[in-house]
């Protein structure tokens, strides 16, 4: 009786997971269809997933969705939007204590858009 009441009082927990298994296997999607060039696809998705990482409360893996999505803005030729991107995820990492985050976007390129 113990472990059933257990199982129902915890049961929001086994929820929470499966949502998130998910978000991360559509994170992967969205970076294999960047990596076959299917950009428009890849940006939709990984726009969605770092406004479901942003709402489970997930600096960290919103940072890096932020990161990818960046560089597929860079690769459709949108500079200003994945600059502010870049600027938004090492603001983010910075703010989780990562400071190796800064070189980022020295490595940035200088194109004006």
């Amino acid at each position: 009786e113990e472990a059933r009441r257990s199982l129902f009082l915890n049961r929001h927990h086994f929820i929470g997971a499966a949502q998130l298994c998910a978000l991360k296997s559509q994170w992967l999607e969205a970076r294999i269809d960047a990596g076959m060039e299917k950009l428009d696809r890849a940006e939709e998705k990984l726009r969605d997933v770092q406004g479901s990482f942003k709402e489970f409360g997930l600096a960290y893996d919103n940072a890096l969705a932020g990161l990818d999505l960046a560089a597929v803005s860079l690769k459709n030729g949108h500079v200003c939007e994945a600059r502010n991107l870049l600027f938004g995820a090492v603001k983010a990492l910075d703010s989780l204590g990562i400071r190796d985050a800064h070189d980022l976007q020295t490595r940035f390129p200088t194109a004006s858009p």
